[in-house]
């Protein structure tokens, strides 16, 4: 479950009345039913505050029986001027919570020239049912509302629509990436769940929140924490499948657990412990079909397993092992389409099966091949779009799918229609920041492109494009760094875009230049070996490092 289209534009909305609020109050009421949107929404928010060393401290009665004073003490006290920017969450659905918030609207109406003086800027979050009765409330705090926004449904549905939320207190910013549990609400309230459970495992506790939790940690580079997630998530739905005797929902919780757990393992360069979770969750995928059939479930659950099992032996160097997973996945993803037709999910696994063989067999040096797999996914790619719009998901997907094209054609010596690819790939990573921010895959997808279109930009000898796009990637990498701290994947990009930036100065006659690259370079290389251990890819970069600055 991600957010949608609908979600990034809310998002950027509430971003610029953030970067537009100058002075005086700002009240912005959310109506929603949906939590995991909440929590997406407020996260995101908070971290665009840190980036101006601001923060958002977020307020929920503790009870419907909280009295307002206590709760709205914080807006209602002049204080730090940086600590103005408030989450009211009053979204509880629960109908006895209305007079809750009646008691906490009518006392922020009667304070309305505090929040004036004090340059509140609040973001009110109230159930869609109480919409209607929010102006009558309140009425002059509705009238100087800056906003009222409908919050959509999370993609896919909300496994945790009409949760009860916890209340949280943002710090402010702290110095490095990481963050701690205080920081990051959606960990906050997975730890209490997590916690609670432990005292009395009797109680039920489902583990889809903790692979949400994975998936926005590992999308942070905050790695460490999404390993202990991914743990503690697995040791959940060990005990539901020992507690439920197998039954159909606890093993494939399982499964998506151990898939967890290898995505984690794999992006720390732990290939051995990702090998092996990966092949676990293969391995009740297939007991699952066994069990229900060819259902479009289970066939995708297959089909995403395969692929991982793929990915890590590839990571491994072990190429025929890697080809024979991705074409079980590849043959999985056909058959998922007849079932369903072109349905985007399964447009999209299809697409993502056939780049997975074109790079496999990129990698056996099987070129034709791969490019016939990479084209067929292009293809779908644009399908995709046209079904779905501009939604950051399809977008992406078009990218990478024009880098692979690029990638082989280059390969091929096909330069024109490799910059063609490259450049048609940028303007989509552009226009894909320009919807999410300076979120760090939408960073990170930037930098490659350019860093790609140097590529080609030197082979064709044009030498300043290529040292224009290549010290761009590089800045960007610098960022991405900033905001992750030294997660592998970060400290990798920052030293490739070094080792690029040395590659063009040295074509140019600047050695000086090149070698305080490379050099830079070369120091990230041995920490990242220091990190990752001896992972085969972080080898390379050492030997390839150690080769430029000799």
């Amino acid at each position: 479950m991600t957010p949608s289209l609908a979600h990034y534009q809310l998002l950027r909305r509430l971003r610029q009345y953030l970067r537009h609020h100058h002075g005086g109050a700002s009240v912005i009421y959310l109506f929603s039913d949906y939590a995991l949107a909440n929590q997406w929404l407020m996260t995101e928010l908070d971290a665009h505050l840190r980036t101006r060393s601001m923060c958002l401290r977020v307020l929920t009665p503790a009870s419907a029986t909280q009295l307002p004073a206590a709760l709205l003490q914080p807006i209602l006290t002049s204080g730090n001027p940086e600590d103005r920017h408030y989450w009211l969450a009053l979204g509880e659905p629960a109908p006895e919570w209305d007079a809750c918030r009646d008691r906490i609207l009518a006392r922020l109406n009667e304070s309305r020239s505090i929040l004036v003086k004090n340059r509140a800027f609040i973001f009110l979050v109230l159930p869609a049912h109480f919409e209607g009765r929010a102006a009558e409330v309140a009425p002059d705090l509705w009238s100087i509302r800056s906003a009222s926004h409908v919050v959509t449904p999370w993609s896919g549905g909300d496994a945790h629509r009409a949760t009860s939320v916890v209340s949280y207190e943002f710090s402010h910013a702290q110095e490095g990436a990481q963050q701690t549990t205080a920081d990051n609400p959606v960990l906050r309230n997975w730890q209490i769940q997590w916690q609670a459970w432990q005292r009395n495992r009797s109680q039920r506790l489902s583990p889809s929140l903790a692979w949400l939790l994975v998936d926005q940690l590992r999308e942070q580079q905050q790695l460490a924490q999404a390993q202990t997630v991914a743990m503690q998530g697995l040791e959940v739905s060990r005990e539901l499948k020992l507690r439920t005797v197998d039954s159909l929902e606890s093993l494939r919780d399982l499964s998506v657990s151990l898939s967890k757990v290898g995505d984690v393992a794999r992006d720390l360069g732990q290939l051995e412990e990702a090998r092996s979770a990966y092949q676990e969750s293969l391995d009740l995928s297939c007991q699952l079909r066994v069990l229900t059939g060819d259902t479009p479930q289970s066939l995708r659950d297959l089909i995403v397993t395969s692929g991982h099992v793929g990915d890590v032996a590839r990571d491994l160097g072990k190429l025929e092992e890697a080809r024979s997973a991705y074409q079980e996945s590849l043959d999985l993803s056909r058959k998922l389409r007849t079932l369903t037709g072109d349905a985007p999910q399964s447009l999209r696994d299809l697409s993502l099966s056939l780049q997975n063989m074109g790079d496999v067999t990129r990698d056996l040096g099987q070129l034709e091949e791969a490019l016939s797999a990479y084209q067929e996914s292009l293809d779908l790619s644009r399908q995709l779009r046209a079904l779905t719009g501009d939604a950051p998901q399809s977008l992406r997907d078009l990218s990478v799918s024009l880098h692979n094209v690029g990638h082989i054609a280059r390969d091929l010596g096909q330069l024109e229609k490799a910059r063609s690819a490259y450049r048609e790939s940028l303007d989509l990573s552009r226009q894909l920041r320009a919807l999410t921010g300076d979120a760090p895959q939408s960073l990170r997808d930037l930098s490659v492109s350019l860093h790609k279109l140097g590529h080609i930009a030197r082979d064709l000898g044009q030498l300043d494009e290529a040292s224009s796009a290549y010290q761009e990637s590089l800045d960007l990498s610098r960022q991405l760094r900033v905001l992750t701290g030294d997660a592998p994947q970060s400290l990798r990009d920052l030293s490739v875009s070094l080792q690029n930036v040395g590659d063009v100065a040295r074509d140019l006659g600047q050695l000086d230049e090149a070698r305080i690259a490379y050099l830079e370079s070369l120091e990230l290389s041995r920490q990242l070996r220091t990190l990752t251990g001896d992972a085969p890819q972080s080898l390379r970069d050492l030997s390839v490092s150690l080769q430029n600055v000799g």
